[in-house]
């Protein structure tokens, strides 16, 4: 299908007043005349042309650019949102890490004054015991 914009084929004057053949795709120039050159007197006779670079490039679709930045912009946040989403979850786990070394700190510190408590009840059984004995023993001497 044919853009309602294009040029049909054929030749037509330049802006230097020379002429030129546009084929549809490309504008052509004969060999021997450049766009810059004079205007030339009428077709060339050779019918050797080539393909001239002067025909504008199209310009890139500024739908695609915006999609080619939104596109970056959603990776480089999914990016940062992964990032966060790590640095939270290996912050909870210190946190926790720390949470258990206390527990674990705090039952050992337990178990300890506990054991403490129990040699304390002992010496001082043995304690009274070695003065009930000592008591009898006197009470039986006198």
């Amino acid at each position: 299908m044919e853009d309602k914009n294009q040029l049909p084929t054929g030749w037509y004057t330049d802006e230097g007043g020379g002429r030129r053949f546009w084929d549809g795709h490309a504008w052509l120039v004969p060999e021997n005349e450049s766009v810059a050159d004079e205007p030339a007197s009428g077709a060339p006779t050779d019918g050797e042309f080539y393909a001239e670079e002067t025909h504008p490039k199209p310009k890139k679709n500024r739908r695609t650019k915006t999609i080619i930045i939104a596109s970056v912009i959603v990776i480089v946040l999914a990016a940062g949102s992964i990032l966060t989403v790590k640095a939270v979850q290996d912050h909870n786990a210190t946190e926790a890490a720390k949470v258990v070394a206390t527990e674990k700190a705090d039952a050992a510190e337990k178990v300890r004054k506990e054991k403490a408590a129990e040699v304390e009840k002992e010496e001082e059984r043995k304690a009274t015991a070695a003065a009930t004995s000592a008591r009898r023993k006197s009470s039986l001497r006198s």
